[in-house]
């Protein structure tokens, strides 16, 4: 294994139920990894991210209590051991509700969405994307738009950075997507219409 031990830099072996480092009671850290952390196998891949300071992939894992739980592993430099690293909760937005269901939208990274999981196991479909072309969509434009409210207009730049132009949105309600329309200048009579559903 060419893996590297985080704390001092000495090369990692496998020492059967556990890694170790080379340079021993050297090791300013004491790096010591176990091979199985609650009932999960680390990989080669999983202790290659541990010692390079990232995170691994998601595995599942099984409590002291029995009961099975998702994380990632990582390596903590200040306590110098290996630690889950634990999905967070998805933001609630607090008054804005889904208009098929009546609960609360969640924000992840990239999207506004509804929690619903449906009897046939899928997802409720009502979503929102968290921007449009560089237009951050606050929750108060996204409460008025889940109303049928057009908000806007947006002012979006151009993808080739020419300039800028506007649109107003709605919410298709039948599609469960954003329906974007272009706002035409005063004065410039054409009755241009885009969309830029997502």
């Amino acid at each position: 294994m060419d893996i590297h031990c985080p704390a001092c830099g000495g090369g990692v072996f496998d020492a059967g139920n556990m890694y170790l480092c080379d340079n021993g009671e050297q090791c300013r850290g004491g790096f010591k990894v176990w091979a199985s952390v609650a009932g999960y196998t680390l990989s080669e891949e999983d202790l290659t991210a541990i010692c390079a300071g990232q995170t691994s992939k998601e595995h599942e894992f099984i409590s002291k209590a029995g009961k099975p739980f998702r994380a990632k592993l990582r390596w903590d430099f200040e306590e110098q051991r290996v630690i889950f690293k634990f999905r967070e909760a998805p933001k609630v937005i607090e008054g804005v509700m889904c208009p098929d269901h009546e609960v609360e939208l969640r924000a992840s990274d990239k999207r506004y969405y509804c929690p619903t999981k449906l009897e046939d196991e899928t997802w409720c479909r009502v979503g929102v994307w968290r921007s449009y072309g560089d237009h951050e969509v606050t929750p108060e434009e996204l409460s008025e738009i889940l109303s049928g409210v057009p908000v806007g207009p947006w002012e979006l730049t151009k993808r080739d950075g020419t300039g800028t132009y506007e649109v107003m949105a709605t919410f298709d309600f039948e599609e469960n997507k954003v329906v974007t329309v272009f706002v035409e200048p005063v004065g410039k009579g054409n009755d241009r219409k885009g969309g830029l559903g997502v």
